[in-house]
């Protein structure tokens, strides 16, 4: 049995996806799960952001042209959780991808998943902003839930809904992954009192985004936790952030969200 897969996108840059990533592998793995973060992202944030070495023969480029399994590359984190890394040459190795016109390479993440079957059990996708689509597309189409991730200000919302576009290519007749769920669209950065945060609110509704009922309250300790190189969840443990963000896991696994955590998680 394959993995349960979870993208974080959003076709614009700077909206914490990194973080969204890790800090959600985190609370899977503290409920016990076997989890894998893909680093889609040519940025390498994930493996900047938790330290880890990576061997540059053993990334995801290697992964989607065919000459590693993910099970082969995964590195284990002392979180709980494993990573497939990804360096800059990530963008070559997607040139190349596109370029065989021997095999659907949209669909070759996904292939990738399905073959690892249950070394994971929850595979979450860092996907990358904009470029030319083919790796945010690759992460799309591997994905079960796709969860939007969105600075609450009107240039991100108005990406968050371009992002929205892509799923419904993806779901459309004529796309690779009709079964997506689209989850909804989460708010890192959050500051609810601010104009910002209220006239984005407002696009979203006019734009059709749906928000999800959680949201990530703006905070200097997750960059404090990226400088120490560990997840938030773990260098602060009881902070809003990392309440948010187990409140995030639960609900992906289909648990209601009490109204005291979304309470507790904007604070």
């Amino acid at each position: 049995m394959s993995a349960r897969v979870v993208a974080f996108a959003n076709v614009k840059g700077g909206c914490a996806k990194t973080l969204s990533s890790t800090s959600t592998a985190a609370a899977f793995a503290e409920r016990g799960l076997k989890v894998c973060v893909i680093d889609l992202d040519p940025q390498h944030g994930v493996s900047t952001v938790l330290g880890i070495a990576v061997d540059p023969n053993r990334t995801i480029g290697e992964a989607i042209l065919g000459q590693v399994t993910l099970a082969e590359i995964a590195v284990e984190t002392p979180w709980g959780f494993s990573v497939i890394p990804a360096t800059r040459n990530l963008n070559l190795a997607a040139a190349m991808l596109t370029g065989n016109r021997m095999i659907q390479w949209q669909t070759v993440l996904r292939e990738l998943i399905e073959e690892a079957g249950d070394t994971f059990e929850i595979v979450i996708l860092d996907t990358p902003p904009g470029g030319d689509g083919t790796l945010i597309s690759l992460g799309i189409n591997a994905a079960d839930d796709l969860v939007i991730v969105a600075v609450p200000d009107l240039a991100p919302m108005e990406h968050a809904k371009e992002t929205l576009d892509l799923a419904g290519l993806a779901k459309g007749p004529r796309g690779f992954n009709r079964d997506l769920n689209v989850v909804g669209c989460l708010r890192t950065m959050a500051q609810p009192l601010t104009k910002a945060y209220r006239n984005s609110t407002a696009l979203a509704e006019a734009l059709g985004v749906p928000i999800l009922p959680i949201e990530i309250p703006y905070s200097t300790t997750a960059r404090d936790a990226a400088l120490d190189l560990q997840p938030i969840l773990t260098y602060a443990p009881t902070n809003a952030v990392s309440t948010a963000y187990r409140a995030l896991a639960g609900f992906l696994l289909g648990e209601s969200v009490e109204a005291t955590e979304i309470v507790e998680a904007v604070a």
